[in-house]
Order: C-alpha cells, then sequence, then structure tokens
C-alpha cells in the first residue's frame, strides 16, 4: 500500500487552518460590497495558499475572475481591495487577508469545482514572474 499525497483545500495562517472555500466565499462578499460595479453572478474568487515567506505559514494568493476589462481599472480595483481588506478596521478576517491578488480564468473541472493543484501551478509561475520583473525593473534603473 502506498500513501497518496494530495493537495489540501487549507490555508495556515498564524497556527490555524482555514478552508480555502471559507475564505474564497468571505473575498468574494468583501469584493462585491466595495461598489465598484463588481456583481456576484459575474465574479468568482479562488484562494490558493504558498509558502513564499515561510515555511510555516502560507501566504494568501487569490484569482479574480471578473467582467473587468480595462487594465487600469483592474489596478485600481486590485489597490482598493488589497488596502481594505488588509485595513485593521473593517477588513476581513485574519485569516483571509490576502498578499497577493491577480485577474484571470480559474481552473475549474466540467462540475465547476476548483482545481486547486493546477491554480497553485499558475499561481508559482506567477510569483516567478513577478520577481523576473521586479529584478529587471532594478537593473534598469538610471543613474542619475
Amino acid at each position: 500500500m502506498y500513501w497518496m499525497s494530495r493537495d489540501s483545500a487549507l490555508l495556515i495562517r498564524g497556527g490555524s487552518n482555514y478552508a480555502y472555500i471559507q475564505i474564497e466565499q468571505e473575498l468574494k462578499s468583501f469584493l462585491v460590497g466595495l461598489k465598484m460595479g463588481l456583481k456576484s453572478e459575474t465574479t468568482s474568487v479562488a484562494v490558493v495558499g504558498l509558502k513564499l515567506q515561510s515555511e510555516h505559514e502560507d501566504a494568501c494568493c487569490v484569482t479574480i475572475e471578473c467582467d473587468v476589462e480595462e487594465e487600469s481599472e483592474r489596478n485600481e480595483l486590485e489597490r482598493i481591495f488589497l488596502e481594505r481588506a488588509c485595513s485593521s478596521s473593517g477588513g476581513v478576517s485574519k485569516g483571509a487577508k490576502p498578499n497577493n491578488v491577480r485577474f484571470g480564468k480559474i481552473p475549474k473541472n466540467f462540475k465547476g469545482a476548483i482545481l486547486v493543484r493546477e491554480l497553485k501551478r499558475e499561481w508559482t509561475e506567477e510569483i516567478e514572474r513577478r520577481k523576473l520583473s521586479a529584478s529587471s525593473d532594478a537593473g534598469n534603473v538610471d543613474e542619475v
């Protein structure tokens, strides 16, 4: 008999375990409640936890699928969402505070369940792209 590992659908923060679905529901309600024109019917949120800064605690990586097309609008939505969600007054619960946000298609199976393993892979690639972009931007700073 062999033990097969499987991706857990839990985010570990501050020694507590939070179900992805619990965090997704909280963040979606919060996002729609920002009164920025998003509708609950056309907005989806998916969450995965990745060990980015600590091997003991997960970073909350949020993917938002919505009908906002303009990049400038997405950037503004992301800024406001992060700022208000992480606010000590009126933000989301400790376990749901987002660390990273991206907009895109959420991978789902034919039944509509989120494909956690694929979403983690996409987030890992996104984090690498962001690191590369940040390091190339740092190297392109003009000296005065």
